[in-house]
């Protein structure tokens, strides 16, 4: 049995026609990568608050159906800016000095600067400055998320001001990754008022996991679990609500200048957080590889593309292959992710590692997910349809497309080859 199941991880993926999207006749790609925020949060997945009122109303074309390669900042970056899953570039946690992986001259960035681009990082993150291969791809603006005014706000007009220094005619790429919904929050009370109380909420939430119940009542001084899960829910849509009116600044601004209809906006993000939804006991993301964590955003702002929803399982390795392709600019060297005009996938995987092991691995499909665990080999099935936030476990039979979910974990635990690492085990009798 474990030769036949070994030989259909080696099967060629069958193909799934792409989204006909139009050549996008941009000179300039603006991506707004939002870390730390959830696709169910924004009003593209019909959530009930208005978290983008203004952003939200612009005519995007939204790829429904995107997932990440990793649950937090720095292998999913590395996996959107490189176009490969985390195994292949080896970006894995935050060991910087023994896991920066083999992202040299493999970036995005790199890339449109050999074709004549200019291109900048903006980023609430550290790690732009500590990762060398993001740092050496391109000049990095780090604001931390701190201060008298939001994150988002002040990249924005650093984005701008960079953007105002680049001659109308020459191309360039501004990567703007704000860390507003990132944890822990620092929000400014005259921001707050929509959702949560300001008065009731603590300014020192901080978004990791929450081990025992009793800490998370004392984080509102004796208010049940179920108040402080829904404070922690209010303050991140807060933060939704306040990025909101940055990024619609940096817009408008750019539509005043007559720059916005030549420029390719991505609003997508890294990585979404967990917000008790698959655990009553969690907030957070980094070891989660739940749909709240990694089912991610990505829509497309241009003249040239229509206002519509685009039903298509892809990762966020084939976000840079699509940015080229829809340019009609050569290839990134060694991506492994493909443009979604070529094809949609039939299954996508996410991996979860700590240094240089392997600890559970994702595989979804249009209607069903499965995640395995790869110290015991544990295998666990979900119906995305009827349960989006994966809290009914399920067995092999009641799993939908448990026989190609798991063909794609086998593939992906097959094509690791990293001899540091224990193989990842798989039950085969599930």
């Amino acid at each position: 049995m474990m030769l036949l199941w070994l030989l259909a991880g080696c099967r060629e993926e069958p193909k799934i026609p792409g989204i006909d999207l139009p050549d996008v006749s941009a000179q300039n790609v603006l991506v707004l990568n939002l870390d730390t925020t959830r696709r169910d949060r924004l009003p593209f997945d019909d959530y009930t608050r208005q978290t983008l009122p203004l952003t939200g109303e612009r005519p995007f074309s939204v790829i429904d159906g995107v997932w990440s390669g990793a649950g937090w900042t720095v292998p999913a970056t590395s996996t959107q800016l490189s176009g490969r899953p985390v195994h292949l570039h080896h970006v894995r946690d935050d060991d910087l000095e023994n896991g920066e992986g083999d992202l040299e001259g493999t970036l995005l960035t790199t890339h449109v600067q050999d074709l004549g681009w200019q291109a900048h990082f903006f980023g609430g993150n550290p790690y732009f400055e500590r990762v060398a291969a993001f740092a050496e791809s391109a000049p990095v603006t780090y604001i931390p998320d701190a201060g008298e005014t939001s994150n988002a706000r002040a990249l924005a007009e650093a984005t701008l001001t960079w953007i105002d220094s680049v001659p109308e005619d020459q191309p360039f790429l501004a990567w703007v990754q704000p860390m507003d919904a990132h944890g822990p929050w620092d929000p400014h009370p005259e921001d707050f008022g929509t959702w949560a109380d300001v008065d009731a909420v603590p300014f020192d939430i901080q978004a990791e996991t929450r081990d025992q119940e009793a800490a998370m009542e004392a984080e509102l001084e004796g208010a049940s679990a179920d108040e402080v899960r829904q404070a922690v829910s209010d303050v991140y849509d807060e933060q939704l609500l306040d990025l909101d009116r940055a990024l619609d600044a940096l817009l408008t601004e750019l539509e005043a200048r007559g720059r916005l209809d030549h420029t390719l906006v991505v609003l997508t993000s890294d990585h979404g957080e967990q917000l008790f939804d698959s655990d009553p006991l969690g907030y957070g993301h980094l070891e989660w590889l739940t749909p709240a964590v990694t089912n991610v955003t990505l829509a497309l702002m241009h003249p040239d593309l229509p206002e519509a929803v685009w039903p298509c399982l892809t990762s966020s390795a084939d976000l840079a292959p699509t940015l080229l392709d829809l340019l009609d600019l050569p290839e990134l060297p060694g991506a492994e992710g493909a443009s979604i005009r070529q094809a949609c996938r039939q299954v996508a995987t996410s991996e979860f590692w700590l240094r240089t092991t392997l600890h559970r691995v994702s595989a979804v499909s249009t209607d069903g997910r499965i995640e395995a665990d790869c110290k015991t080999g544990e295998i666990t099935g979900f119906n995305l349809k009827t349960d989006p936030f994966n809290r009914q476990p399920l067995s092999e039979a009641d799993t939908p497309d448990a026989a190609l979910l798991r063909d794609g974990l086998v593939a992906l635990r097959d094509s690791i080859e990293d001899e540091t690492q224990e193989r990842c085990r798989l039950d085969t009798s599930w």
